[in-house]
């Protein structure tokens, strides 16, 4: 998956767990400042990418999870390890 990818999927994620399919999501928001969100929805995000992509969290780095596009980028990391058989 591309990067833009890896963005396109959390969004999409993010607007179902909303419950708001047409809202709009930048790469620069933080699920934080979302309208609803809640730490549910944060733990249940972190499974759903989890399932979608293979690869685990830690609990530091959900922690700190920042905007969608730092997020998308430690997946990517993720799957860049993973490719290469490290965990």
């Amino acid at each position: 998956m591309t990067p833009d990818g890896t963005l396109e999927t959390i969004r999409n994620l993010v607007c179902d767990l909303l419950e708001e399919p047409g809202l709009r999501v930048e790469s620069a928001t933080k699920p934080s400042e979302l309208r609803g969100w809640s730490s549910l929805l944060q733990v249940t995000l972190a499974v759903a990418l989890q399932n979608t992509f293979q690869i685990r969290f830690t609990l530091h780095e959900l922690d700190d999870l920042g905007t969608l596009q730092e997020l998308a980028s430690l997946i990517e990391q993720k799957l860049h390890r993973t490719r290469q058989g490290r965990p």
